[in-house]
């Protein structure tokens, strides 16, 4: 998907520059003419603001050194005064999004950050190792391979704990509520199951398209079968992965916005989102302009050896196979081992959370409350669908209420 957006917006890039070698020699036009949107050119913390809410922005620092952005919406819309002892809950995004996410919907209830603020959580927002939103680390540089070095386990490992120690203490909570979307729901079960000390934090995990193998998924198979692409991969393994292609989103935005219909192809094709409309075309242009978020090559590398050969470590080869884990080949993530009550929110259109590889997956979560599979939703549905907030997050809202011992009626 995200190799695909990225040829388009070198594409459109030219475009771009065409049209305003154009318009520079039309004085009459200009582009707030063409664009009247202001979400386009607003960040996360801006769109937050612009939509009557109040924000803080965090810094955390993970036990090996990398340093998080975290973002906080502790309020409901147009409130300014902080109430203490409100119910938690952390949105975790996917792979190469970034936390905007949670809130870049034009309608506030539509976009999740927002539908849960005003139903009186404390939201919290974070932003994975290696994306835009959190490139910093205490020695090293993005420009530096070292940087580089991780994959789904160190943001399980390390991101995860963190933020949640954190936020926790921050809030002055024992628990919280975790809510993952894709590779959100992949870290978390990872996290979940191999350190227990989250058991404790942690009262509800709701999984929205949740993927852990990939063995129905057409997008990877299209992937792997992509000459060399692996070689390629594996070459360039301690680089970032689309993390600088934001100086092509703001001219594949604008061009979103004159020809809806190029950005919406390639989605079309890979997302089955032309399925009862529910991406609305006219907002294409603010989610593109924050996509792709970046990521290392070594864990898109890791998604591909997943495909492969199951939900297992990452695989370095025999010998350092046996070096780092003891044994020829990577051992495989434990998914039976937590009590965490699960919620999954699949669809029937999705093509990377695929209904026989969630199906796989369903069996081994020992404590699974509830599974529902959306008719023609797709992957990016959960988050960016017009119709999100009907058929997932006004589902679960009641038992997210229920397991923070929160009712409807409470004053927050």
């Amino acid at each position: 998907l995200f190799l695909i957006i990225y040829k388009m917006k070198l594409l459109l890039l030219f475009i771009y520059l065409f049209i305003n070698i154009v318009l520079s020699s039309q004085s009459n036009i200009q582009y707030k003419d063409l664009f009247p949107s202001n979400d386009l050119n607003r960040n996360i913390t801006e769109l937050i603001k612009a939509r009557g809410y109040i924000y803080e922005e965090h810094k955390v620092t993970t036990p090996d050194g990398y340093i998080l952005k975290l973002f906080r919406i502790p309020n409901k819309r147009y409130d300014k005064i902080k109430k203490q002892g409100k119910p938690v809950v952390l949105l975790q995004h996917g792979f190469e999004d970034i936390g905007t996410t949670w809130v870049n919907q034009e309608i506030v209830h539509q976009s999740l950050g927002f539908y849960l603020a005003d139903k009186g959580f404390d939201v919290w927002i974070s932003n994975s190792r290696g994306t835009l939103l959190s490139n910093e680390h205490v020695n090293n540089s993005i420009f530096n391979t070292m940087y580089w070095n991780f994959t789904l386990n160190e943001l399980a490992e390390f991101d995860i704990p963190t933020c949640i120690d954190y936020i926790l203490d921050v809030a002055n909570r024992k628990q919280l509520s975790y809510i993952g979307h894709s590779q959100g729901t992949s870290i978390g079960f990872i996290a979940f199951n191999s350190n227990k000390k989250l058991e404790k934090k942690v009262n509800l995990f709701i999984a929205l398209g949740p993927v852990t193998i990939l063995t129905h998924s057409p997008i990877a198979k299209s992937a792997a079968s992509i000459p060399l692409f692996e070689s390629y991969l594996r070459g360039f393994m301690y680089t970032g992965f689309l993390n600088g292609a934001s100086i092509l989103q703001q001219p594949a935005a604008f061009l979103c916005k004159l020809f809806p219909d190029i950005c919406l192809y390639p989605l079309q094709m890979i997302e089955g989102m032309e399925v009862n409309g529910n991406i609305n075309k006219t907002r294409l242009p603010v989610y593109i302009s924050h996509v792709p978020g970046g990521s290392s090559t070594k864990n898109l590398l890791h998604w591909m050896q997943i495909y492969h050969n199951g939900f297992k470590k990452f695989d370095y080869g025999h010998t350092e196979n046996w070096e780092i884990y003891g044994q020829n080949t990577p051992p495989e993530y434990k998914l039976s081992e937590s009590n965490i009550p699960t919620m999954f929110y699949t669809g029937t259109n999705d093509l990377f959370s695929t209904f026989e590889d969630v199906g796989w997956l369903a069996p081994q979560i020992k404590n699974l409350i509830k599974w529902k599979n959306i008719k023609d939703f797709s992957h990016l549905d959960f988050i960016w669908s017009v119709n999100s907030h009907k058929e997932v997050y006004d589902d679960f809202i009641d038992t997210l209420l229920n397991y923070n011992n929160i009712t409807k009626n409470s004053n927050f």
